[in-house]
Parts: C-alpha cells; sequence; structure tokens
C-alpha cells in the first residue's frame, strides 16, 4: 500500500499528488494507492462538521 500525504495544504498541489499517484500505479499495479489528508486540515472539518 503506498499512502500520499504531507505537511502541505493539499489543494495547493493536486496535480503533483496525481501525477505521484500515477506513477506509483503505473509502477506498482497490484498496490493500493490512497491520500491522507494534510491532518490539520482534516480534523479541523470533521469537528466543524458535528
Amino acid at each position: 500500500m503506498w499512502v500520499l500525504c504531507g505537511d502541505i495544504k493539499a489543494e495547493d498541489y493536486k496535480e503533483t499528488y496525481r501525477k505521484l499517484g500515477a506513477y506509483l500505479k503505473s509502477a506498482t499495479p497490484d498496490k493500493l494507492i490512497t491520500f491522507h489528508p494534510f491532518w490539520k486540515m482534516f480534523i479541523n472539518n470533521v469537528y466543524r462538521r458535528a
């Protein structure tokens, strides 16, 4: 499994994450690829909706 993530807002780097994901998928087609959001942004959105 490949997990793409970072300490930056992904919004500003969508194309970079898409290219990296596409490369990993082509190089390792048998692996699951997922994205883990910038934790600070994720947790703020979860609790704001609660």
